[in-house]
Formats: C-alpha cells, structure tokens, sequence
C-alpha cells in the first residue's frame, strides 16, 4: 500500500513538473489576426453564395424581376461548381427576357 502511495506521489510530481515548464505560447502577431479575419471573410461569403444559390424563385414576380433572380442564382450555383442547374438558371432568365422557341433545348 504504501509503495503504491509512493509511485501516485511521484507520478503526481512529473505532471505537476511536466505542466509547469510548458512554455507559454507566443503572442499572437498582427498577421495572425488578420489571417483569421480573413478566413471568416471567406468563410461569410460562401455562406452568402450558398444562400442564394438555395434560394426558392419569389412568388409574385415576373419577367425581368424574376430574369435577374434567376441570372443571380444561376452566378451562385456556377460559382459553387453547380453546372446544371447554372445552366438550368440561366436559360430561365434568358427564356423570360427574349422569350424565343430558338433557346430552348434540343
């Protein structure tokens, strides 16, 4: 019992020893910062990009209103490697602003 007293206390003693000579981080510089900062940047406007590209077409719109909704969503879908249905947008938006038999697909 007592032996095994001994071999806590000590094994206590290395970690206590083993915390306290961590040496602390280094401060953060200017440059960290910003390279956080800008991360999120990236990371809010993929968020942005993604939103629009989810977005449901407004009700109560028609012709150019919904033509540029359907441009804006199919920008987003492209932009996130989403290229049917970017193409699918934009021949929406293009059907609705010069409305012709010719654009539609063969």
């Amino acid at each position: 019992m007592r032996f095994h007293l001994l071999v806590a206390a000590a094994l206590l003693l290395l970690a206590v020893h083993g915390q306290a000579q961590t040496p602390p981080a280094p401060p953060r510089t200017v440059v960290d910062i910003l390279a956080v900062l800008d991360q999120h940047k990236q990371e809010s406007a993929l968020e942005k990009i993604r939103t629009q590209a989810n977005e449901s077409p407004p009700s109560g719109k028609s012709g150019q209103e919904l033509a540029v909704f359907y441009h804006r969503r199919g920008r987003a879908n492209g932009a996130l490697g989403n290229s049917p249905q970017s193409i699918a947008d934009f021949e929406n938006a293009l059907e609705l602003v010069l409305p012709s038999p010719d654009i539609s697909r063969k």
